[in-house]
């Protein structure tokens, strides 16, 4: 099932790891408060939107709570 937008922002902005398609693509907000795919095997950074691609196959994985 294809997530909203808003959840999957509010899920990274909780602190959870969210992946798209697989455990390469992490979702990411940086420092100037825009929200990317960061692609951990070669470095590289797209912007994360509400397009309908992106937003199929999104992982969230929430921190254990200590």
């Amino acid at each position: 099932e294809k997530m909203k937008y808003k959840d999957i922002i509010s899920a990274i902005n909780r602190g959870a790891s969210v992946y798209w398609s697989n455990h390469n693509y992490k979702i990411i907000k940086d420092n100037m408060g825009q929200y990317l795919i960061h692609s951990q095997c070669n470095d590289h950074y797209i912007r994360f939107t509400d397009s309908e691609y992106y937003l199929k196959d999104i992982y969230i994985f929430e921190k254990e709570k200590k």
